[in-house]
């Protein structure tokens, strides 16, 4: 046993071992798929056979659009990272909140005109309102991802890698960009004990903040939110972040019926999509907790474990670097395929993590790592 802290963050490429889709799949059904409908709730739901709805086509000749534009900028600017969803929605956020007003961005003024000319119909097919029409696509693409991500094997044992750490260190940090619930599958099979910031219940549970400063046994913190996570209003009119069940049989708005404190819904699961927004997010509301919390106790581990990650997010990215500049700091990086990963992660990677003496890479996959390579 050691008394030296090791944290762990996890990325989506180490899902891949339970086959839920990688970012291409996922990017792909978005933009093609004929099997998904809006119903009577306004959420969109997969089916099994192909299905005809007038939301869903409208949505994805905008995406296809859109889709368009990335592709030629990436061209014109020499990107090496293939086009994905979560610049598809990075795109429609920033049109969507300089339309509202939100964040107003004059430089997109010129893009909106167009898609007003060259949609009109389209925006004519959503209440005449651009903003409603690009907050559509996103809620779109929420639920796309949302349902892919439930669509595993059932196969977590990647992660027995955690279980031997818990022999070395008995308190572990492990903070995940994914929304997935692969982890909480495989502590629940391992009957492990985990703190992830709600309360402890079978059925719906609910966001405690003081929960997020425990610092014994295992810690998880989902960075990005998670697909069993909603917003809910409760009778007093207040809304907090609940934990809902996957296994609950029904549709999301009537997912209130399981707590007789709970009042209200939009129906969306709380996770991030995109890219540079999620750097905004980090600002308000869990996203800022758990974000402050890992920027605060990352620089208490002597060792951080990294896998599955493409180091392309900019806010996770600035604190991984500060803590590799950290005195008596290592960082181990998990990844099969270096050069690929030197391939298409994103500036700050190459600039101080790449040649850092403090840096080790471990050319191998997350469930092929054994306690003697870390």
């Amino acid at each position: 046993m050691t008394d030296k802290k090791i944290s762990i963050l996890l990325g989506s490429g180490v899902s891949l071992f339970s086959d839920l889709p990688n970012v291409k799949k996922i990017t792909d059904t978005i933009l093609s798929t004929d099997s998904v409908s809006r119903n009577s709730d306004m959420n969109y739901y997969m089916y099994t056979k192909p299905v005809s709805c007038n939301y869903v086509a409208s949505i994805q000749v905008l995406l296809d659009y859109l889709k368009d534009i990335i592709e030629k900028y990436h061209d014109y600017a020499k990107i090496r990272y293939g086009f994905n969803y979560e610049e598809l929605y990075y795109l429609l956020t920033q049109l969507s909140e300089s339309e509202s007003k939100e964040y107003e961005n004059p430089a997109l003024f010129p893009l909106i005109q167009q898609i007003q000319k060259d949609f009109a119909n389209e925006i004519s097919f959503h209440d005449n309102d651009l903003t409603r029409y690009l907050n559509e696509a996103k809620r779109y693409i929420h639920y796309i991802i949302y349902q892919l991500l439930q669509l595993s094997n059932g196969n977590v044992s990647q992660f027995d890698i955690i279980t031997k750490l818990l022999k070395q260190t008995p308190d572990l940090d492990i903070y995940t960009l994914n929304h997935d619930i692969l982890l909480e599958t495989y502590f629940s099979q391992k009957k492990l004990d985990f703190n992830i910031g709600f309360e402890k219940s079978d059925k719906i549970s609910f966001f405690n903040k003081s929960l997020i400063d425990n610092n014994q046994g295992i810690n998880l913190f989902k960075l990005h939110g998670s697909i069993d996570w909603f917003i809910f209003q409760d009778k007093n009119g207040n809304s907090n972040l609940y934990r809902v069940p996957l296994d609950y049989d029904a549709q999301i708005d009537r997912y209130y019926t399981l707590d007789e404190r709970l009042n209200f819904t939009d129906g969306l699961p709380y996770f991030l999509i995109g890219t540079f927004n999620k750097m905004m997010n980090y600002l308000s509301g869990y996203y800022e907790i758990v974000f402050d919390t890992f920027k605060k106790r990352i620089l208490d581990s002597q060792k951080i474990i990294i896998s599955g990650y493409g180091f392309c997010d900019k806010g996770i990215n600035t604190r991984i670097t500060h803590f590799a500049h950290q005195p008596d700091k290592e960082l181990v990086i998990i990844h099969p395929d270096k050069e690929q990963l030197v391939k298409t992660a994103r500036g700050s990677f190459h600039i101080n993590l790449l040649n850092n003496p403090s840096v080790r890479f471990i050319e191998k996959k997350f469930e092929e790592i054994t306690i003697n390579d870390i």
